[in-house]
């Protein structure tokens, strides 16, 4: 089982940083700046995601893909109180997938 998840998630991207963009992507933030800014900085972040999640014909990928997805929608959604632990899962993140697929999701969530 191991061996499986490590083949699964083990990779050498920085977790931290992919969760920071599947976040800005998921929930873009215009703030400050102009409407042209905003979609150039939203264009930017979305090639980003192409270039790091490329669409592919290997169903096993895309699977992955989704279940990292699905993850970090789970954390962008965690109040402030939970900051601590969303930390904690970014780290492990696919430990969590992996489970979350099953159906032990909803016990996992409870323990957290």
């Amino acid at each position: 089982m191991w061996e499986y998840l490590e083949s699964m998630y083990a990779s050498k991207q920085d977790l931290s940083y992919v969760h920071q963009l599947l976040m800005h992507y998921s929930r873009p933030e215009m703030k400050d700046q102009t409407l042209f800014q905003y979609y150039n900085e939203c264009k930017q972040i979305f090639e980003e995601k192409r270039s790091r999640f490329p669409i592919t014909a290997d169903v096993k990928s895309m699977q992955e893909q989704e279940e990292r997805t699905f993850v970090h929608g789970i954390l962008a959604g965690f109040d402030p109180q939970y900051e601590v632990s969303r930390s904690q899962i970014r780290t492990f993140h696919g430990v969590l997938a992996g489970l979350c697929l099953s159906n032990n999701c909803k016990y996992i969530m409870v323990q957290i």
